[in-house]
């Protein structure tokens, strides 16, 4: 008998000794396994989604900058602050995660136009 062999049957039957504890054990595993799996497979279907919208978002306003000015394209991509706000307001969004209006953030977003304005007022 080589050593690696005695290792094997000594550690064998303490593996056997709680045989319902192992399946136990085993199926429990594999339920988190199952899970983990699921959540991966969500996380990269809404990675994907994402990376698609990025990269479109992306190529627009690189193809954008041939047709307008570098301060035209600025001030437009300054502006998505506002467009999430409006659309997370608008009946496009679930009421369930449809935003409140506050006061304050539409004072932000007015004083962040004024700005676009004034930089677009100098721009011609």
């Amino acid at each position: 008998m080589e050593k690696s062999d005695v290792i094997e049957q000594v550690q064998l039957p303490s593996l056997i000794e709680s045989s319902s504890d192992a399946v136990i054990e085993i199926d429990t595993f594999q339920h988190k396994f199952d899970s983990f799996k699921t959540e991966v497979k969500n996380t990269v279907s809404l990675s994907l989604t994402f990376c698609l919208l990025w990269f479109l978002s992306t190529y627009t306003y690189n193809y954008g900058l041939d047709y307008a000015s570098i301060t035209s394209s600025v001030i437009l991509s300054n502006t998505s602050s506002m467009w999430v706000y409006v659309i997370s307001l608008s009946c496009l969004v679930p009421l369930s995660f449809r935003e409140r209006f506050k006061p304050i953030k539409a004072l932000m977003i007015l004083i962040s136009l004024t700005g676009f304005c004034l930089i677009g007022i100098q721009d011609y």
